[in-house]
């Protein structure tokens, strides 16, 4: 549920104008193409959960899509004004954290529905699946201690290349920012691979039990700021710590931007809000 909430969200923010016309026109479909994927889903079961999958893109469409034009637009002001701080940033993530609640509540219930009518076959797919993502960090992990800091160093370049084309190449001094904010270091890295990990488990038990309360209880609470269904302590802290380390990070950030990072970030955020408006107003028509 949250990697759909980032795709419904950021495909309406972060894509250039013309592959966000084209991504927002077959929203639905992206969505059941990436549910697909996890799940390789039945005929059947596509049927099922199609029809909520429209509705609830409609409902973006409609009620949302005018609330994401206006986040941006303040942005773009604040931003204009070289005044992106912490109260800003906060209500960023307020926002986001909003959308998410409406939208898990909104697609919870068939959501649990159709992870009842899994087959193991589907389980086992799932179960790959997740597997397969957790690669990226074993691989890291493998390194030999020599090899260990320049992988590290590559992995957080990565990291931070998702943001070159708003705020453009950062300096030394920002990665290090990135550094201190997220800490990406082995013990971290092993601590988030554990958490994955042990996360991935406690889901997969619970699509085997087969209730149906548990899971809708769990997906449930992945709208909440706090989820605690389905989380042990260990996994409640990690969570809470990197949200807070990620708010550091672009608080910091934002401290530390250059005139001509301003200047593309208010450049780029304006042209979404021009990008997005457009889509509005075809809708309209």
């Amino acid at each position: 549920m949250r990697k759909i909430s980032l795709i419904l969200w950021f495909s309406c923010i972060l894509t250039s104008c013309a592959f966000k016309n084209m991504i927002y026109q077959h929203l639905d479909t992206v969505v059941m193409y990436q549910i697909d994927s996890y799940l390789d889903l039945r005929s059947d079961q596509e049927k099922a959960i199609e029809g909520p999958v429209q509705e609830t893109v409609e409902w973006i469409k409609k009620e949302k899509l005018k609330e994401v034009v206006a986040l941006v637009d303040k942005l773009a002001e604040a931003a204009g004004k070289r005044a992106i701080d912490a109260t800003l940033i906060d209500e960023v993530f307020q926002r986001f954290g909003l959308w998410r609640a409406e939208l898990t509540a909104k697609l919870a219930k068939p959501a649990a529905k159709l992870v009842q009518s899994l087959d193991e076959r589907q389980i086992g797919y799932l179960e790959k699946k997740l597997r397969k993502s957790n690669r990226k960090l074993e691989d890291l992990l493998g390194e030999k201690p020599a090899d260990f800091q320049e992988e590290l160093d590559d992995y957080s370049d990565d990291q931070m290349k998702r943001f070159k084309s708003w705020y453009g190449r950062f300096s030394p001094e920002q990665k290090a920012i990135y550094i201190q904010s997220i800490r990406p270091d082995r013990a971290r890295i092993e601590q988030q691979l554990a958490i994955r990990k042990d996360s991935q488990d406690a889901w997969l038990k619970i699509i085997r039990e087969r209730n149906e309360e548990k899971t809708l209880k769990v997906i449930e609470s992945w709208g909440k700021s706090d989820p605690g269904e389905g989380l042990n302590a260990k996994q409640q802290q990690f969570r809470t710590e990197s949200r807070q380390q990620w708010r550091d990070f672009w608080i910091a950030l934002h401290k530390n931007l250059s005139e001509e990072q301003w200047k593309q970030l208010q450049k780029k955020l304006e042209e979404t809000s021009q990008d997005l408006t457009g889509i509005l107003r075809k809708q309209a028509a």
